[in-house]
């Protein structure tokens, strides 16, 4: 393993458009000693409605440039290319992510898998999609990303697809089309390490790889029924970005409050290492081939813990 250094990220709910606390937020990441940041693209308004807002660009590449740090970039969670519309603004609001990536000098966008397929059913506006539509939203992913990849690659760019994790409303809506828990990897794929995996081998260019996002692989590890580390044994030859970060490996609950989860140890909690039961140590020593930052995927809640995290991953480096 050949870590470049120990990155936090910048939460876009905590930034909320605002340049001061990115500033804020970067000024303390280089005091406490961290090597980079990952910035959260829709925390700093970079892109509206599929474009490029260049003068937000510019601001935050001014503030950006001060520091010395690495830089990666998050793009939106719920963005996803399978769901596209017809005017393509998933799309172009992902082209123009990477273009955000690249003026702050960002090697790494991630991008979340859009293996999922439950969204229409848990809303009411539609059944279960059959087999037939889920393989045609998989190959206009397939070819939205070979697009993408191309344009990542001209920029200097690694599209990095992050692995998803399963929540209770999902559970809930196949409890509602009379299916149980067991088909949540058929509609929920993208919780899977493998699939991604397939996903980039069906692209097959180099400038798509894997964030392996530990803490969602360890909740689906314990929903689902698979081995956690079997898991990060397999997504390995694929990573390119890491996300490091604590759970219990509990579905989340009826709340979406972090503070009202946190008691029970529910869901996907983003704590510092070592406050949860991930393996994280063992899950490490699996990515021998790995290169680049490890990013601590950390709650605004436990800022006062950063210090903390760092100390810990380096430990568990160690």
């Amino acid at each position: 393993m050949s870590v470049k250094g120990i990155a936090i990220n910048i939460d876009g709910g905590h930034l909320n458009g605002r340049l001061s606390a990115l500033e804020q937020e970067l000024e303390r990441a280089v005091a406490l000693g961290y090597d980079g940041a990952e910035l959260s693209g829709y925390g700093v308004n970079a892109v509206i409605n599929g474009r490029l807002h260049r003068e937000r660009v510019a601001r935050v590449k001014e503030i950006t440039r001060r520091y010395p740090l690495r830089y990666a970039v998050h793009g939106p969670c719920d963005l996803n290319l399978q769901l596209d519309t017809a005017d393509r603004v998933a799309e172009k609001a992902l082209a123009a992510y990477l273009e955000f990536s690249a003026e702050v000098e960002a090697t790494i966008y991630v991008y979340h898998s859009g293996l999922v397929a439950l969204h229409d059913a848990y809303w009411g506006l539609a059944p279960l999609p059959d087999a037939q539509t889920m393989a045609e939203r998989r190959k206009r992913e397939m070819a939205a990303l070979q697009r993408l990849a191309e344009r990542a690659a001209e920029l200097g760019v690694v599209i990095a697809m992050e692995n998803r994790d399963p929540h209770l409303w999902e559970v809930a809506t196949l409890t509602r089309a009379g299916l149980g828990i067991e088909a949540l990897p058929t509609y929920h794929p993208g919780l899977l390490v493998e699939e991604v995996a397939a996903q980039i081998d069906a692209v097959g260019h180099p400038a798509l790889g894997m964030t392996l996002d530990t803490g969602h692989t360890y909740i689906a590890a314990r929903t689902c029924g698979f081995d956690f580390l079997d898991a990060v044994r397999r997504a390995a030859p694929y990573v390119r970005h890491i996300h490091l970060h604590d759970n219990f490996g509990k579905l989340d609950g009826y709340t979406s409050d972090q503070g009202e989860r946190l008691p029970l140890g529910q869901g996907d909690l983003h704590m510092p290492p070592g406050w949860g039961e991930i393996p994280l140590r063992q899950a490490l020593q699996l990515l021998t081939d790995y290169e680049g930052l490890i990013t601590l995927e950390i709650r605004p809640r436990y800022a006062d813990h950063l210090d903390e995290a760092l100390a810990a991953t380096r430990a568990l480096l160690a």
